[in-house]
Formats: C-alpha cells, sequence, structure tokens
C-alpha cells in the first residue's frame, strides 16, 4: 500500500511537469517528421547547415526496416539514429509498450531529455514501469527550480536497486534547497553499503559538498578529509574535495592530500603551484548548477544496472550545467571509448583553457589525432603536444604519448628524441626503452635496438610484447636462434591465444628449415588471427616450401584480398603477392 500512495503522490506532484513534457513529446510524436530537442543539442552549432533527416511520406523507411535499424544502430552505440527510429516506428504503433520502452530507453541514453520524459509519461499512464523513467523528470523538476516536486521525483527513486543512489543524492540536495538541510545531510547516510559497515566514495564528497553549500565549514573540511582517505576515490572527485578544502583555507593541506591523485595527470606541477598560490580554479566557489551537476556523476559512480546509463547520467548534468568543464571532459571520454572520436572532439572543444581540465582534454585530442594515419592531423597533434610539454616538461607521460604519435606515422627520430626525454625523467621504466628499441629498429641502429630491447628485459623479464619482438627480431638479423626461439616461446607462454607470437614461433623454424613445426604454428596462427594478411602470406610460405602449390596460391590469395580490403599489411605490396602466386601458379601446372 505505502509503495501505491507513494507512486500516487510522485503522479500528482509531477503532474504539471509531466503535462509540459508530454505535450512537448506529442508535437514531435505525432508529427511525420524526427523528433526535435526542445533544447539546442551540444552537437548543434549556429554555422551547422544540415537539418535532421525528417520522416516523408513515400520516402521513409517501413516500419519494419526502420526497427530492424534502430536495433542495429542500439548495437553499434549509435543512439542517436536509434533514437530517431524507434521513434518512427512508434508512430505507426503508438500503443505499443515495449516499443515505447525501446524509444525511452534510445533518447534517455542520447541525452533527449525532454522526449525521455514524454515516453516514461505515457509509460506511466499506461501503467508501464520504466527502468531509469523518472530520472529524466527529476532533472526537468530541478532545471524549473521546483525542489518539493524533485523531491518527490527524488523518493520514487528509492524503491529501484538501479535508481536508489541517484534518489538519495538529488533528494537531499532537494530538501536543503527547501530550508532543511539537516534533513538533507541525514539522507546521505542512505547510501551505505548494503551488508557492509562502510560508507562509497559519494557520500563523503557529497557531504562535504553540502556542508559547504549550508555554511558548514568544519563539517565540510571534515567530510572532504574522509573523502580523500578513501581508497577507491577518483582524481576529479579529489580534486573537487582539495576545492573544498582550500576555499575553507587550508590550501596546504589540500596540496599535499591531493598529490597522491594526481599521478602523471598533466601539468601536475601548475595545479599544485596554483593551489598553494592561490590562484587555483579551484578557489572559485560553484555554483548551485554545477553542484547539482557534481551530485548526479557522484551518484551515478556507485551502482547501476543499465550498460549505457553512464552516458544517459552525463547527459543529464550537461542539461543541468551546461558549461560545466568536468561534464564535457567526461563525455568525450565516454565517446573515446566507443570510438566515436567525432563526437568526443565535439565535446572537448567545449572546454576553455583556463579550465583544469583543458590540458588533459588537449592530451587526449592530439593521441587520438596521432593515430589517424592523416599528415596534416599528425602534424597537428604534434603541434598540441608541443605547447603541452612547454607547461609540463617534467612528465613523461607526455613525452611517451609524442613518441608513440610519431613513431605510429612514421617520424622515428621525432620519436627517439621523445622517447629518450622520457626515459631521461623515468630511466627505470621498462616498457620505454621497449618503445625506444623499437624506434632505433625503424632507424636501422640495430645494435642500439637490440641494446635497448635487452635492457627492457632486464627490467620486465615478464614483458611478453619484448620477448616476442627481441626473438622475433634475432630471427631476422640472424642472431641465436635458439636463444631467439626461447624468448618465443616464454611470450607465449604468457599470451597462449596470441596470434602474433604463435606466427613468430611459426616463422622461426620456418627460418631453421623445420618446416613440419612451422606448419603446426602457422596454421594455428591463422586461426587465432585469420584476417592478418602477413600472417596468411606466411602460411602461404611454408604450403610453397612444401610443394603445396594450390594451398600456397590459396593462402597468398586470401592475403591479397585481406589487402585489398584494407587490413594492414605491415610492408607486404599487392605486386609482391601477385607474383608469388603467379610464379606459384607456373611450378604447379603439370
Amino acid at each position: 500500500m505505502r509503495v501505491v500512495v507513494k507512486y500516487f503522490q510522485v503522479f500528482r506532484v509531477m503532474l504539471p511537469v509531466m503535462l509540459l513534457a508530454f505535450l512537448a513529446g506529442c508535437q514531435s510524436l505525432d508529427a511525420p517528421t524526427a523528433h526535435l530537442p526542445l533544447t539546442p543539442s551540444p552537437l548543434t552549432t549556429d554555422t551547422d547547415d544540415a537539418q535532421p533527416t525528417a520522416f516523408i511520406p513515400g520516402s521513409s523507411p517501413s516500419p519494419a526496416s526502420a526497427f530492424l535499424l534502430a536495433q542495429r544502430a542500439s548495437r553499434d552505440s549509435d543512439m542517436a539514429l536509434a533514437a530517431d527510429q524507434f521513434t518512427h516506428v512508434l508512430l505507426t504503433d503508438p500503443d505499443n509498450m515495449d516499443l515505447l520502452e525501446m524509444s525511452f530507453r534510445a533518447h534517455y541514453i542520447e541525452g533527449n531529455i525532454d522526449h525521455a520524459a514524454a515516453l516514461a509519461s505515457r509509460a506511466q499512464q499506461s501503467g508501464q514501469f520504466l527502468a531509469y523513467g523518472s530520472e529524466p523528470a527529476l532533472i526537468l523538476a530541478f532545471d524549473a527550480q521546483d525542489w518539493s516536486g524533485a523531491l518527490v521525483v527524488a523518493d520514487g527513486l528509492l524503491e529501484d536497486s538501479a535508481t536508489q543512489p541517484m534518489g538519495v543524492v538529488m533528494g537531499a540536495w532537494a530538501l536543503a534547497l527547501q530550508d532543511q538541510g539537516d534533513a538533507g545531510l541525514t539522507r546521505l547516510k542512505e547510501l551505505q553499503m548494503p551488508l557492509k559497515d562502510e560508507w562509497p566514495p559519494a557520500f563523503w564528497t557529497q557531504s562535504a559538498l553540502l556542508s559547504e553549500y549550508l555554511s558548514r565549514p568544519m563539517d565540510a573540511l571534515e567530510a572532504a578529509r574522509r573523502a580523500m582517505a578513501h581508497p577507491n576515490l577518483d582524481t576529479l572527485s579529489a580534486m573537487a574535495m582539495a576545492g573544498v578544502m582550500a576555499r575553507q583555507g587550508e590550501r596546504q593541506e589540500a596540496k599535499i592530500l591531493l598529490l597522491p591523485y594526481l599521478g602523471s595527470y598533466l601539468d601536475r606541477d601548475g595545479v599544485l603551484s596554483s593551489l598553494e598560490q592561490g590562484s587555483s580554479p579551484l578557489f572559485e566557489k560553484p555554483s548551485l548548477e554545477t553542484l547539482l551537476a557534481k551530485a548526479i556523476i557522484d551518484a551515478s559512480g556507485i551502482r547501476t544496472s543499465l550498460p549505457s546509463s553512464e552516458s544517459a547520467r552525463l547527459h543529464l548534468a550537461k542539461r543541468i550545467a551546461p558549461d560545466f568543464d568536468m561534464i564535457n571532459y567526461l563525455l568525450g571520454l565516454y565517446y573515446i571509448d566507443l570510438e566515436r572520436h567525432d563526437l568526443a572532439r565535439v565535446y572537448h572543444d567545449q572546454i576553455d583553457e583556463a579550465s583544469l581540465w583543458h590540458h588533459p582534454t588537449q592530451f587526449i585530442k592530439a593521441r587520438f589525432m596521432g593515430a589517424e594515419s592523416d599528415e596534416a592531423l599528425f602534424r597537428e597533434a604534434i603541434g598540441i603536444f608541443d605547447r603541452l610539454v612547454t607547461v609540463d616538461a617534467n612528465n613523461p607521460a607526455l613525452w611517451m604519448q609524442k613518441g608513440h604519435t610519431a613513431r605510429w606515422n612514421g617520424d622515428y627520430d621525432t620519436a627517439l628524441n621523445a622517447y629518450n626525454k622520457a626515459l631521461s625523467l623515468t630511466p627505470e621504466n621498462a616498457r620505454l626503452h621497449y618503445y625506444r628499441g623499437l624506434a632505433l629498429d625503424q632507424l636501422d641502429q640495430k645494435d642500439a635496438a637490440e641494446e635497448a630491447l635487452r635492457q627492457s628485459l632486464a627490467l620486465d623479464g615478464g614483458d611478453a610484447y619484448a620477448l616476442n619482438y627481441l626473438g622475433y627480431w634475432l630471427l631476422e638479423e640472424g642472431g641465436d636462434a635458439e636463444e631467439a626461439l626461447g624468448f618465443i616461446r616464454d611470450a607465449i607462454e604468457k599470451q597462449p591465444d596470441n596470434g602474433y607470437f604463435m606466427d613468430s614461433l611459426g616463422w622461426g623454424y620456418f627460418k631453421l628449415g623445420d618446416l613440419d613445426q612451422a606448419l603446426v604454428f602457422m596454421e594455428k596462427a591463422v586461426i587465432l588471427r585469420p584476417v592478418d594478411p602477413l600472417i596468411t602470406d606466411h602460411l602461404g610460405d611454408v604450403y610453397a616450401a612444401l610443394d603445396r602449390w594450390h594451398e600456397a596460391v590459396f593462402q597468398w590469395q586470401r592475403a591479397l584480398d585481406l589487402i585489398k580490403e584494407g587490413q594492414t599489411a605491415d610492408g607486404l605490396t599487392l605486386d609482391m603477392l601477385t607474383e608469388k602466386i603467379q610464379r606459384a601458379r607456373v611450378k604447379s601446372t603439370p
């Protein structure tokens, strides 16, 4: 009975908000065009000429094809397309609750909050429960500064374990905004981990920020200290807690406690120096919108069951605080994880140069620009790295990434110089010696390359990639074959399903003339890496050495086709394979 009353209260208090959202949603759901967000999309600029795709009768996809397209788009994490297509299908079957739920999830994950709220309202009126269905309405209530309505919706979120943390945290703020600060701080205690006598980081971070907002500096300081001591606190929250401490006059303590969290954070020295001098952006008192956005982020990190809820909650936070740089930073990282680098750049480009997130964002931007195999992007990436090292010259991670970017694009001199600088800052880093060896090898400095690779293994004898590379390199350079095979066997022992390592071992036996063993490992390598042209070519070479010409031609033809399809060939060319195939056909002719 309590649950029924609770949801009746939610419906009664939120009816005006839901009706507004529903009417806004109906405007798009009842029209023959795709949905149009009620607020500007973060991906839209005033100079964009592109218009949303319209569902024009006679040219739009059939409901069946639109549904299949929406499902595929969902699997590919293209939620904008999924939302459009599910909306189109829902127009043809508006009473289908399964379709409504799928459309809601797509709009929710994509960040179309008004549409998601409208769809959730429709579902609720039909007696359908949608997981996360009340979260868009919660944000609309906060956006409208309807604190009492927000509290009622937050209370409803407590009934579902997936949304309970959000209900606790946002309800605490809703109480505080109604002059019930003590009740808000008490509510945060509901975040205590089930079956454990411990508090998640969000309890301490939110206690600190809420106490500071309520002008309780001593309580804020104590909570911030407890947060900084939590083993699971992330760097972003640690910086927020350092800000709380600095604003209460404890800048030295904030600096000391923040240091372990920065690690290889870009411009670490600058962050700490500005904190000590009192010029850090952390001294700026956060706006209410920023505090609410941080509350959403903290609540989202406790537990959740919807795979893409991270993106959805970030969009919820951006709706509350559209200019909060941390939100743009995190959204960019989210889309990088999805390999949607175009969207990542849109969000990262919104970050202000004076922001604490500017340097990390530029680092990420340069890293992925340099991996695009485009000369102009590569030069732009190197330019970004050059600017970054002027403010953070003693950061080995920055120099190492510059080296990677140069090496990926064939600028081995720049790569070697960058790796040398990184090693001067951290000389015991085994991976840096390995990367330096790769650059030296490409510069044909063979003795120095071997020395660097052996130094890498001396520091970390368990590095499978260094073991494999040195073993293969020794085989190619005429080194000790038994030592080389030993290195490669050690690599395979650590990664038995690595097709590249298996190829190295097979190629080693091939070079030694042990064709039977070579064939065993080459066939395993092709099974593990079926679309690698070079491994396929190697198998063809083994078949040819065994006078199995038809099988050799088959493998070489496969390698040729794979290269034509765009697979990386690592020096293997179409002409080389064509010549092999032609010679083999002559040999195989009776």
